[in-house]
C-alpha cells in the first residue's frame, strides 16, 4: 500500500477536513494504489471510495487495492458473464462490474456526489485536489452541494505524500537505479562528434529493457547549450573541451527519479574544475547536514554559502533541493529547500539534493543525488560521483 493512513488521518483532522477527494491520476494511485483516472473520495471513517473510467476496468481488476467500494463512469458498454471458469484478472472484472455496475453516467461528478450522498458527508468539510477538476465540474459540486464546505487541500495532500512509506522509497530507489543505467550508457558512447540526438538514443535504448518504466525527460547538452536547462536534444556534435550536462527523469509505477550528472570532451578547463568542485560541495554539505528537524530553508542556505564559499562568489539559486515522488518533474513533491519554505524535514522524506550552475557561453553543470531522510541523516539511493567524468 502506498497510502500513509496515519499521516493522511492526522493532517486531516488538523485542518478539519471529513474528507478528501483525490482528482488528479498520481494521487489516485496514492488513496487507491490504482492511477486510474477519476477520483477517490477518502474520509476519516476510511470508508474510501474509488471512481473510475469504465475504460479501467480491467486495470482496477488486475491491480491491488485497499478500497472495496469501486464505481465507474463512462458510457462503455461490458457484458457480464455467468460462467464459472472465469480466473485471475478476467474474474475479478467480471465481479467488478458486476458490483459497481457501469454506462451509469457519463460524469464522474455523478457518481462521486451519489457517493458523497451516500456517505452522509454532504453538509461536511471536504478538501479537493485542484490539480485535476475543471471549473464546472467543482461549480457543479458547489451547486449540488449547498452545505457543504468546500476546500481546497491541494497542498495538504501534497504534503501527506511527502513522508513516504517503504514501498514508495522501493520504488523511487528502482527508478533511480534505471536512470543511472541510462547515464552510463549515454557516458560510453559520449564523445567528439558525436551529436545530442545520439546521446539520447543511447538513453533511450539502455532503459527501454526495463518493464514498467517510461521516460518523463532527458537532457544531454554539450557545450554552451548546457546553460538552458530543459533544452531538447539537437544535432549539435560535441566537440573538445564541451561540457555535457546529463539530466534526466524516468518514471516507475508513477514514481519519478530526478538526476544529473557532469562530463566533459577531454581534459577540463581550470574553471571547470573549479566549477565544478565548488557545486559538488555545495550538494554534499546540504546531504551532510540533513536531519529531522532542520528546516528546508536552512538546508537552502548552507548549500548556497557552500558554494560561494568554494570559489563562486556571486553563486545565486532559488532552491537547493525538493522531494521527489508522484508529482511530475518540474513540479516537485513538498519539501522544496528554498528560502520560503520553513517547513521541517521529516524522516523518510526523499529527496532530490541539487545545486547546479548555468552561464551562457559556459554551459551547465550539475550533479543531482536522490536519498530517504533517516531518523540521524541522509541515506542516498543513487550512486555519488564527485568527480568530473573525462569522455
Amino acid at each position: 500500500m502506498l497510502l500513509n493512513k496515519e499521516r493522511a488521518l492526522r493532517i486531516m483532522s488538523e485542518k478539519g477536513l471529513d474528507a478528501l477527494i483525490s482528482t488528479a491520476q498520481e494521487n489516485n494511485a496514492y488513496f487507491g494504489d490504482v492511477p486510474v483516472k477519476g477520483f477517490c473520495l477518502f474520509p476519516l471513517s476510511l470508508d474510501a471510495t474509488l471512481i473510475a473510467r469504465a475504460l479501467d476496468a480491467f486495470t482496477l481488476a488486475e491491480s491491488a487495492s485497499w478500497i472495496e467500494d469501486v464505481r465507474f463512469y463512462g458510457l462503455f458498454h461490458i457484458v457480464t458473464s455467468r460462467a464459472t471458469r472465469l480466473h485471475g484478472g478476467e474474474k475479478r472484472m467480471n465481479e467488478l462490474i458486476s458490483k459497481g455496475g457501469l454506462a451509469k453516467c457519463n460524469d464522474p461528478v455523478d457518481v462521486l456526489l451519489e457517493s458523497i450522498t451516500q456517505k452522509g458527508l454532504e453538509s461536511k468539510t471536504l478538501g479537493i485536489d485542484g490539480t485535476n477538476m475543471v471549473l464546472s465540474q467543482y461549480e457543479k459540486l458547489k451547486k449540488r452541494l449547498p452545505n457543504a464546505r468546500l476546500f481546497d487541500a491541494s497542498e495538504e495532500i501534497a504534503w501527506i505524500r511527502a513522508v513516504k512509506t517503504q514501498q514508495e522509497i522501493e520504488n523511487i530507489r528502482t527508478v533511480t537505479k534505471i536512470t543511472e543505467k541510462g547515464f552510463d550508457a549515454v557516458e560510453k558512447v559520449a564523445g567528439k562528434g558525436v551529436s545530442e540526438k545520439e546521446l539520447g538514443v543511447a538513453f533511450r535504448k539502455a532503459v527501454a529493457k526495463e518493464e514498467e518504466v517510461s521516460i518523463r525527460f532527458y537532457t544531454f547538452l554539450g557545450g554552451g547549450r548546457g546553460a538552458i536547462p530543459l533544452a531538447p536534444p539537437s544535432r549539435y556534435k560535441l566537440k573538445k573541451g564541451d561540457l555535457i550536462q546529463l539530466h534526466g527523469s524516468l518514471v516507475y509505477k508513477y514514481y519519478h527519479s530526478d538526476l544529473a550528472r557532469g562530463a566533459v570532451v577531454g581534459k577540463p578547463s581550470k574553471k571547470q574544475i573549479k566549477t565544478w568542485k565548488a557545486i559538488v560541495k555545495g550538494e554534499e554539505k546540504v546531504i551532510e547536514s540533513i536531519r529531522p528537524g532542520i528546516k528546508a530553508s536552512e538546508l537552502f542556505k548552507i548549500g548556497v554559502q557552500t558554494v560561494r564559499n568554494a570559489g563562486l562568489t556571486g553563486y545565486e539559486r532559488w532552491h537547493t533541493g525538493h522531494g521527489v515522488g508522484l508529482a511530475p518533474i518540474p513540479n516537485y513533491d513538498p519539501p522544496t529547500l528554498a528560502p520560503s519554505d520553513n517547513r521541517e524535514i521529516e524522516k523518510n522524506m526523499v529527496l532530490c539534493i541539487e545545486t547546479p550552475y548555468y552561464e551562457i557561453g559556459f554551459g551547465g553543470m550539475n550533479l543531482e543525488d536522490t536519498g530517504v531522510v533517516t531518523q540521524k541523516g541522509f541515506r542516498l539511493l543513487s550512486s555519488h560521483r564527485a568527480e568530473l567524468k573525462i569522455v
